[in-house]
């Protein structure tokens, strides 16, 4: 970890949805999607966000590049705050702040092609003249392994690996510092996930890029991540460099999707049992730990308080009451 201050820094973050029932369906609830949470990102490296579907990992994604306006809370990009920034000065910074879109299927407009596609965020924030976007598209393009010929081609003439090549282009033609990307493997086939993942970690040698890399696949999160945050029902629950995490989790949760991830290596087979039940709705939330009716460990104080981030180590934070490793 480098001491150089955090590009990226959000504070008691929440977003939530209106509920709509009735004939005139009227907001009668809210449902928080992100519930107060917090995280830094320092310039160069990756922070991982894993949770099972529907914890509120694209939430938090598109509300720190405020695609999705906050309740509350502190958005900082290189020390300056997004929350409340009017929207010309908000759009002047998304040059420098950019998505890589889970699905690059819907993700890439069926009427463009693939020149139009990557060259649109460069006309659009006016950068250079036209000459210059044409071989600024073309280089992009030949180094996500598009041949020239592409260019004038349109999406559905792509596999689903070279269209997610695209949309990374096209968040990268702006020469952005930091990139959320929201599950860039979920929707590709195995054999081409290990092609883009490798692609990315040598763009973000290259180029000295951000991730804020969502996904489900510990694998992968393990693979790019410099340091991981678990996130559970609106919450981060836990929060580690990668090799602490793996190697000593702390909170239940956490422990519960390692043990549900694929063993590669039959001879480090996991004896702690899988995560089983449901995650409880987000409109009716069990009270204190929100993990606990599926916790083994839990135990009464569970069921009555709401553990805290709280350290249970260097650089380790853990929302649990469970004594941190090695104590007594």
């Amino acid at each position: 970890m480098t001491s150089e201050a955090p590009l990226i820094e959000v504070s008691d973050l929440t977003v939530s949805y209106p509920v709509r029932r009735g004939v005139l369906s009227r907001a009668v609830e809210r449902l928080k999607a992100v519930d107060g949470v917090t995280f830094s990102v320092r310039r160069g490296e990756t922070l991982g966000l894993v949770g099972e579907s529907g914890c509120g990992k694209s939430t938090l994604g598109r509300a720190v590049l405020r695609l999705v306006e906050p309740d509350r809370g502190s958005i900082r990009f290189d020390g300056r705050e997004l929350v409340g920034l009017a929207a010309g000065a908000m759009r002047a910074l998304r040059r420098r702040m950019q998505l890589i879109f889970q699905d690059p299927y819907g993700s890439l407009d069926p009427r463009m092609t693939v020149a139009e596609i990557v060259g649109e965020p460069l006309a659009v924030h006016g950068l250079g003249r036209r000459s210059e976007r044409n071989r600024r598209v073309e280089a992009l393009l030949a180094q996500m392994g598009i041949e020239r010929d592409a260019l004038r081609r349109y999406p559905h003439e792509f596999s689903g690996g070279q269209r997610q090549r695209i949309g990374i282009a096209r968040a990268l033609a702006v020469r952005p510092d930091f990139v959320v990307a929201d599950e860039p493997l979920s929707a590709l086939d195995v054999s081409i996930q290990a092609q883009i993942v490798n692609l990315l970690a040598d763009l973000q040698r290259g180029l000295g890029l951000t991730f804020l890399f969502i996904a489900h696949d510990l694998r992968v999160i393990e693979h790019v991540s410099t340091e991981v945050a678990v996130m559970y029902l609106g919450r981060i629950v836990e929060r580690a460099p990668t090799a602490t995490l793996f190697s000593r989790p702390h909170h239940p949760y956490t422990q519960a999707l390692l043990a549900s991830a694929p063993a590669t290596d039959p001879r480090h087979r996991r004896v702690r049992a899988p995560l089983g039940g449901e995650p409880p709705s987000a409109l009716d939330p069990p009270p204190g730990c929100p993990f606990h009716p599926r916790c083994p460990q839990a135990f009464d104080r569970c069921r009555l308080e709401r553990p805290a981030l709280a350290s249970v180590g260097a650089q380790h934070l853990s929302a649990c009451f469970l004594a941190p490793p090695g104590t007594a």
